[in-house]
């Protein structure tokens, strides 16, 4: 949770893939509007009290979306509802796996999300159908894919998400969570080239973004720390055996 309240203070939000999470966020002080939940497998009660205190709730599946119908429908007739929602529905947009296939979490087989281009159900019909829908989020998966994978399915996201709006009639979606990102890389310190290469990337495969008039939010793992934590763990692990064994000294890679 030290992690977490540093990103705090830094300004950061926070992406939590389990209810204990952003749990763990709320208690470090991050405000519920700079949290977003991402679980694949929301029960009932989470999403009732995802909605009531104003997460940005992204949906995985059909059911996570007739339980948000159900949730809205009751915190309403309760009159506890917040007055704004941020409700997205997870795209998948069917790319080719990265390095790492049994970690990529955008392929034609995939189970997380809704398929963009060939699934059971069509998403853009499901945002049409449900206007509290108002997000849309993409997450190809980070470690293992490389960046121009990445940019691709936002791109595939920007597409439909624009798909959507015209045929709404109206700036439906109005909130754009770019998942993945940056893979995490423990041998260099700098990491400024890759983060603008992943810009520069964004630019090409989804052109006009940041004109849409788009809430845009990025996750970006443990990318943006984990330099910060492979070296707190070493040193720990250091410390630890010279408390127990008076040794040995480890040497640290430069």
């Amino acid at each position: 949770s030290t992690i977490l309240g540093v990103a705090h203070q830094m300004g950061l939000g926070a992406e939590s893939a389990s209810i204990v999470e952003v749990w763990q966020a709320l208690r470090q002080g991050i405000p519920a509007q700079n949290i977003i939940y991402d679980s694949p497998a929301k029960g009932a009660a989470e999403i009732s009290h995802a909605l009531s205190i104003g997460l940005l709730l992204n949906l995985d599946n059909t059911s996570e979306l007739r339980k948000t119908r159900e949730a809205l429908e009751s915190l309403r007739h309760e009159n506890i509802l917040k007055s704004s929602q941020r409700i997205g529905l997870r795209i998948n947009p069917q790319m080719e796996p990265g390095a790492i296939a049994t970690t990529s979490t955008a392929t034609k087989t995939s189970k997380f999300g809704f398929a963009s281009k060939e699934g059971d159900v069509d998403p853009v019909e499901l945002y049409l159908q449900n206007p509290f829908l108002n997000g849309i989020h993409v997450h190809t998966g980070s470690q293992g894919c490389p960046l121009e994978l990445s940019a691709q399915g936002v791109g595939e996201a920007l597409r439909m998400a624009v798909e959507v709006n015209e045929r709404a009639g109206t700036q439906q979606i109005q909130h754009f969570d770019m998942g993945g990102g940056v893979p995490a890389d423990y041998d260099t310190d700098d990491d400024s080239q890759e983060f603008q290469e992943y810009r520069d990337l964004i630019d090409a495969h989804a052109a006009g973004l940041w004109e849409q008039g788009f809430h845009v939010y990025t996750e970006m793992g443990r990318r943006p720390f984990n330099l910060l934590l492979s070296r707190l763990t070493r040193a720990s692990f250091e410390s630890a055996l010279q408390r127990r064994w008076g040794g040995p000294q480890l040497e640290w890679k430069q």
